[in-house]
C-alpha cells in the first residue's frame, strides 16, 4: 500500500493538537536551564530559592518546582543539607545525552516498523501541523513541532519506560535547540524541516527499515549542532 493511500485513509482534526503553552513556572524553569547552559550560573554555584524568586518576581514555590525539575534532569543536584548545586554540562554530557537520546528513538521506531499495527492517525497530526504553510511560524515553533514529532514518535511505541527516560532529555534538547539561534543555522534547519520528518514518517508506515539510519543521521546531525554551540559556550564567544 502507498504512503499516499495510507495518508488518505488516515483522518486527523488539526484542532486536536494541543499547543504548548509556559505556564510562570514552565517559563522560569526554561529561563533557569538557559541560563545555566550559557555558564551565567557557574558550574558549582549555589541557586537560593529567595533570591532566585526575588529576580523572577515569582513564588518560592514557583522556583522550588522549577529547581526539582532541574534536579530530575541532571543539571543540578541537591546536597545532602538541602543546597540546590550547578552542575558543569560538558561536551561529554552532551555526547552521553544523544547516546542515550540515539538508543531510545531508534528501539521507539523498531518497534513501530515491526508492529502488526500502529496508530498512525496521531503521528500524521503533528506532521500535518509541520507541513502547514504558516507564514507566521517563528523558529521557535519549529522546534516545538519537532520534540513534538520525536515524543509522539515514542508515544505510539507503547513504551513507557522508554517514554520516561526520553521525557527527563527533552527539556534540554529543546532549550538547545532554542538558543542555538544564529541566523545560518535558523535557515538550515527549517529549509530541512519538512523534508526530514516527512522522510521519517513515510518510512515508519512503510516498515521500511531505512527510516533507522535516517533517524539516528537525523540525531546525528543535531548532536553536532549542539556539540558546535557547547564549543563556542566554552570559548567564551557565544553571543
Amino acid at each position: 500500500m502507498s504512503v499516499n493511500i495510507i495518508m488518505k485513509e488516515l483522518t486527523f482534526n488539526a484542532s486536536k493538537i494541543e499547543r504548548i503553552h509556559g505556564t510562570v513556572c514552565d517559563n522560569v524553569l526554561e529561563k533557569l536551564r538557559e541560563n545555566i547552559i550559557l555558564r551565567k550560573f557557574q558550574p558549582g554555584s549555589r541557586l537560593l530559592e529567595a533570591n532566585l524568586a526575588s529576580d523572577f518576581k515569582v513564588s518560592r514555590g514557583s522556583i522550588r518546582v522549577a529547581l526539582q525539575s532541574l534536579i530530575n534532569e541532571g543539571i543540578i543536584e541537591e546536597t545532602p543539607e538541602g543546597h540546590k548545586i550547578v552542575l558543569e554540562i560538558t561536551r561529554s554530557t552532551i555526547e552521553n545525552m544523544y547516546e542515550l537520546r540515539e538508543w531510545l528513538e531508534l528501539k521507539a521506531v523498531d518497534t513501530l516498523v515491526n508492529s502488526g499495527s500502529i496508530r498512525y492517525s496521531q503521528l500524521l497530526g503533528i506532521l500535518s501541523q509541520i507541513e502547514q504553510d504558516d507564514p507566521n511560524r517563528t523558529v521557535e515553533d519549529y522546534y516545538k513541532l519537532d520534540i513534538l514529532f520525536h515524543k509522539t514518535i515514542l508515544q505510539i511505541s507503547n513504551n513507557r519506560a522508554i517514554l520516561q527516560a526520553w521525557e527527563t532529555m527533552s527539556s534540554v534538547i529543546y532549550t538547545l535547540l532554542s538558543i542555538n539561534t544564529s541566523n545560518e543555522y535558523e535557515e538550515r534547519y527549517m529549509r530541512e524541516f519538512n523534508y526530514k520528518h516527512k522522510s521519517i514518517f513515510d518510512l515508519i508506515i512503510l516498515r521500511d527499515k531505512k527510516c533507522l539510519n535516517l533517524m539516528a543521521q537525523h540525531i546525528e546531525d543535531a548532536k553536532m549542532l549542539t556539540l558546535g554551540l557547547m564549543d563556542e559556550i566554552d570559548k567564551g564567544s557565544f553571543q
